[in-house]
């Protein structure tokens, strides 16, 4: 399996318009690997089996910051996972949809722009899919000598799950005219 950390195959900079994006923000950092790591447990998925599906992309990205706005635009909806250190128990999973308030930025990321301020950049700019679902996993702490804890591989393979059947449930509900995958 190959994972793809940042790629943008269109030629103005822009990721591929798709219906659906997921995006697995993170870095090597020990346990803020978990974006990544539940991206690549999604492509493993039989939701990406063959034949993959056309209107959904998943991608890996290494600390956006503020390029993660190109990768919200254009999209029917996004699913974002990233690591977050709020103080609850390592592994517990939150799922929000819609944009977090602004001053929740600190609690939501690990990174130096986290997401709340890329997201709330993306609203400023007017580049927010029409939906947007989050899932924050809190980590105990970044190691990055260290390799992800177990407790991070299993948040980041449920948070997978969860998104594999949100994906398939809105697909069940869709008409053949407007294909969800």
């Amino acid at each position: 399996m190959h994972l793809v950390r940042d790629p943008l195959s269109q030629a103005d900079g822009r990721a591929p318009l798709t219906g659906v994006r997921v995006l697995g923000v993170g870095s090597p950092a020990g346990d803020d690997r978990v974006g990544w790591l539940a991206i690549e447990a999604l492509l493993r998925s039989d939701l990406f089996a063959p034949p993959r599906p056309e209107r959904v992309c998943a991608l890996a990205l290494d600390r956006p910051g503020a390029n993660l706005v190109r990768y919200l635009e254009g999209a029917e909806r996004v699913f974002l996972i990233d690591a977050m250190r709020s103080g609850s128990a390592p592994g517990s999973i939150l799922r929000l949809e819609g944009v977090p308030g602004e001053s929740s930025d600190h609690a939501l990321s690990t990174h130096g722009l986290g997401v709340a301020a890329a997201l709330a950049l993306a609203r400023a700019l007017q580049a927010l899919p029409c939906a947007l679902i989050l899932y924050t996993v809190e980590i105990a702490a970044l190691a990055p000598e260290a390799g992800a804890s177990a407790v991070a591989r299993r948040a980041a393979r449920a948070v997978a799950r969860s998104i594999r059947e949100e994906l398939r449930q809105a697909a069940s509900t869709r008409t053949l005219e407007q294909p969800l995958l």
